[in-house]
């Protein structure tokens, strides 16, 4: 078995925690999703690693990779085909493998959320930080800020 690149790391972890959090949202939300990864690879955000993985991986800042008790945590996305040849990835995973190297492949300040680094869903109350003078836009049913300036 081939062992995966760095490179290859980075888009898995960003791709399945894209899946988890946004599969189903537009194309646009997704984007979004992903630029947040990326806003928290800066300086000033708690991923001393400053990469995507450390961005995502770290405790708590995305619930469906590392809340114990989310119910995404345990989720991936392969479906077993029942006349088919196993188990196979599914669509919204090939999408959002697909937006992930879109977005990886945009120069910064091209970032359409304009700094975005959070995100929360309308299907919870807004946090602390969902401070209308940090807001971002709304994509779907997800609300983006800019947490730290």
């Amino acid at each position: 078995m081939a062992e995966l690149s760095n490179a290859d790391w980075e888009r898995y972890v960003a791709a399945l925690c894209l899946w988890r959090e946004a599969r189903g949202e537009t194309i646009e939300a997704q984007e979004w999703v992903v630029w947040t990864m990326r806003n928290r690879c800066k300086p000033g955000w708690w991923n001393p690693s400053g990469t995507l993985a450390g961005a995502v991986l770290h405790p708590y800042q995305y619930s469906s990779m590392t809340a114990p008790g989310d119910k995404q945590l345990i989720v991936f996305p392969m479906s077993k085909q029942p006349d088919g040849p196993g188990w196979v990835p599914d669509q919204a995973w090939m999408q959002c493998m697909w937006v992930v190297d879109q977005v990886l492949m945009t120069p910064e300040y091209a970032d359409p959320s304009r700094g975005a680094d959070s995100y929360y869903d309308d299907s919870i109350g807004p946090p602390d930080w969902a401070m209308p003078e940090r807001s971002r836009g709304k994509k779907g049913r997800l609300n983006f800020y800019k947490v730290l300036t």
